[in-house]
């Protein structure tokens, strides 16, 4: 997430119900107890959430490509935007969540960012898998002539396990 996106995060946020406010204070402080948990953790968990206040207050849900991405790859068979529209957004959060944060890395990785230790060399492309019952993997980094290099699981968490 870019510095402008988190300001229009913020700018959604002050605009927001005062009752997602304080939910988003009480994840603040769950995460704050803590300090090693994954800042990217709670940036996609906000993200979403954001979409929820949104929707609560009446408003249009500010989604990112990425986020529509992430929920379309995880639940391929749901109407995001009838989950938003019947408020039952909350029960899709934590696979949500989890999907948006291998998009993030899949972006990051193609646009020749450092992920930890993973770069991309030369050539070389990740993609996420297409089934969101992958078993054992959720990215694969390809060579440049279409062979598997690698293949990760990630897991948005603060467990190097």
């Amino acid at each position: 997430m870019n510095a402008e996106q988190i300001g229009e995060l913020r700018r959604i946020y002050r605009q927001s119900d005062p009752g997602w406010k304080r939910e988003l204070a009480l994840l603040y402080q769950y995460y704050a107890h803590d300090k090693e948990k994954a800042l990217l953790d709670i940036a996609a968990m906000t993200a979403a959430l954001g979409a929820m206040a949104l929707t609560k207050s009446g408003g249009e849900p500010q989604l990112t490509p990425q986020m529509e991405e992430a929920f379309r790859l995880q639940y391929p068979n749901v109407d995001l935007h009838q989950v938003l529209a019947d408020g039952t957004v909350a029960d899709y959060l934590n696979g949500w969540k989890g999907k948006y944060f291998e998009v993030l890395v899949r972006d990051a990785l193609n646009n020749g960012e450092a992920v930890g230790d993973i770069q991309l060399a030369e050539g070389q492309t990740a993609i996420l898998a297409d089934s969101p019952t992958q078993q054992g993997w959720d990215l694969q980094i390809l060579n440049a002539n279409g062979t598997m290099a690698q293949e990760l699981q990630l897991k948005a968490t603060d467990s190097l396990g």
